[in-house]
């Protein structure tokens, strides 16, 4: 890691991946607690349904600054 990159992650508050949002559809999800998003994220979990639609929760602390389906 560079030496900037390094500062930034030591001094300045990074992106979380907060949650998956309730769905009844979803279960079991990993990680389970709140996340930081550094360069890559994976998420695993279970469906019940094939075509059920996920919606990840982002933002700092514990407020969801945006969502992705």
């Amino acid at each position: 890691m560079k030496i900037n990159e390094a500062e930034k992650l030591l001094t300045q508050q990074s992106l979380q991946f907060i949650g998956v949002k309730r769905n009844r559809l979803v279960s079991e999800t990993y990680p389970s607690l709140p996340e930081p998003v550094i360069s890559n994220f994976s998420l695993a979990g279970m469906v019940t349904e094939p075509t059920a639609t996920i919606t990840l929760q982002f933002g700092y602390g514990s407020t969801v600054t945006s969502e992705k389906r």
